[in-house]
């Protein structure tokens, strides 16, 4: 029977099938690859990758055999979410045109006015008796929930060190996880092209920096490369791209006009975008929705390039120390519990600035564990300049310093309870502190901008109460039991001084893990 392929529309999570997996291109990157040079090269995976839904009885090993008629496949990923799905990556983007030709167009779809963003969501159809759907294994990518066996692993980890460790790696985004989110950005890209022939969609944040979970969002950036003024508009039923001289002199109000037309055109001319709705007014303007063909939630912004800088050194930081990130996963998951951060705007410490907390405690080591960013940039440029080249991190030195996370995660509390953040400010740029002559109860300065607060929107009470969180975890920490082998250890820190106490007096009682279970059930899923 001939496959037929059409385009397709819905959700997913992910596999991998070693089968045809390029030996050399395995998803492991060096150590110290140059942030540029990972998105470059994750860019040209996703240019040259597709999405396929499977029909009920359709096989991967049909569509891999298949695909491989149009050009070698150098990786396929199957997934599952209320359905089976797939992403084929090919060697040469020229055997996407080719498999194009052979597209079953539905008359809805050849009536619709912008048929090139669907030219990478297909699906493949063709029955086989070499696998049985129901022997499928489902794997949830994007939702992954601590099973059993992590947690007992977890209990029984043969020190604290180990289970943040342990947990930081079951909850870091994948490589199949980022090669979803470069897929959705050049799915975007191909789309706002029809209007910006030359403009780019780049991830930055969690996507990119290393510090990504799972189920995170995906932060877009769009690169309109035009210049000062042309926007998009709707004229008539048209989308076109015009001059205008008030946009032309003032960028924000340039960057609202286009991100309200943008908005307008993926609810209407763009399949898969769902839930879309603006955010004008906020201090980067944005556009929200869901990509629903990769279940992903999405934030696209426009003239925010120095976020792409923020994210080039942050996955710097990551790298540079491999405490760096199980240290932040952990603390970022505390901050959450204890209502210091929170993913909607407010009053919080968003995961930005509480990342640079972490970054600048490890800054101010007595043996200092990371340099200051100065260091990382190659030239000492204007502080409104931005266009930062970040360096390969492999030719710094660094001094010893063999700390335990355990250990560095008492220390980071001791440093919040005890740092004086009424009258001293954070500085990542400088790896120091300053005084803070300013009325912000929290100063940490934007590493890309001087004298730049990333916390203005933080209160007197949220800083009190970071201070006495710490205080709390200190608490906890101290416990003869925490430190010690035990079932316990992080899960502590997510408990109330009562339970604890209840708990230690019940520690006699047999196995753990489903008490443990529940406590880290509670850890924030984004």
């Amino acid at each position: 029977m001939s496959p037929k392929f059409e385009c397709s529309f819905n959700t997913i999570s992910l596999r991998r099938i070693s089968s045809v997996q390029n030996k050399d291109n395995t998803g492991k990157i060096s150590k110290f690859e140059p942030f540029s040079e990972m998105v470059k090269r994750r860019r040209s995976e996703a240019s040259r990758s597709v999405l396929f839904f499977l029909s009920e009885k359709s096989s991967i090993e049909d569509l891999i055999e298949c695909c491989n008629t149009h050009g070698k496949v150098n990786n396929c990923f199957e997934f599952y979410q209320n359905g089976y799905y797939a992403i084929i990556e090919f060697k040469k983007k020229e055997s996407i045109s080719s498999l194009r030709e052979r597209i079953y167009k539905p008359d809805i779809l050849q009536q619709f006015q912008n048929e090139l963003i669907y030219h990478r969501l297909f699906k493949y159809d063709i029955k086989s008796n070499q696998v049985s759907i129901s022997h499928r294994k489902k794997n949830y990518i994007n939702k992954e929930p601590l099973n059993s066996d992590l947690i007992k692993a977890i209990c029984h980890a043969d020190s604290v060190s180990h289970q943040i460790e342990m947990l930081a790696n079951e909850q870091a985004l994948r490589d199949e996880g980022v090669r979803m989110r470069f897929l959705s950005c050049t799915l975007i890209e191909e789309a706002c092209r029809t209007m910006f022939p030359d403009c780019q969609v780049l991830p930055f944040g969690s996507s990119v920096n290393n510090f990504g979970k799972r189920n995170c969002d995906v932060d877009m950036y769009l690169d309109l490369n035009v210049e000062p003024g042309m926007i998009p508009i709707i004229q008539n039923t048209n989308f076109k791209v015009v001059f205008d001289e008030e946009s032309a002199t003032n960028e924000r109000f340039a960057t609202q006009n286009t991100l309200r037309t943008l908005s307008k055109y993926l609810k209407k001319c763009v399949p898969h975008c769902t839930n879309v709705y603006n955010i004008l007014h906020a201090s980067c303007p944005l556009v929200k929705f869901r990509h629903q063909a990769l279940g992903l939630s999405c934030d696209l912004t426009a003239n925010n390039r120095g976020a792409i800088h923020s994210s080039e050194m942050l996955h710097i930081y990551s790298k540079f120390d491999k405490r760096v990130q199980p240290l932040v996963f952990l603390i970022r998951h505390w901050g959450r519990y204890h209502g210091l951060t929170n993913k909607s705007p407010g009053m919080w410490i968003t995961n930005y600035p509480l990342t640079l907390l972490v970054v600048a405690f490890l800054q101010t080591r007595p043996v200092p564990i990371l340099p200051k960013f100065l260091d990382l940039i190659s030239t000492d440029s204007s502080f409104d300049d931005i266009d930062y080249s970040f360096p390969n991190v492999k030719g710094f030195l660094q001094e010893a310093n063999e700390t335990t996370l355990a250990d560095l995660l008492h220390e980071f509390f001791v440093f919040c309870m005890k740092f004086e953040f009424h009258n001293r400010g954070l500085s990542v740029r400088h790896g120091s502190d300053f005084i803070n002559n300013t009325n912000f109860p929290l100063f940490i300065e934007n590493p890309l901008v001087d004298n730049l607060n990333c916390c203005k929107n933080v209160t007197k009470t949220l800083v009190a109460k970071l201070k006495s969180s710490a205080a709390e975890a200190l608490w906890v920490m101290d416990k003869a039991a925490f430190l010690n082998t035990t079932p316990w250890g992080i899960a502590l820190l997510f408990l109330t001084p009562k339970k604890i106490d209840k708990i230690m007096k019940e520690q006699a009682s047999g196995p753990y893990h489903e008490q443990v279970e529940r406590v880290l059930d509670l850890f924030p899923k984004s």
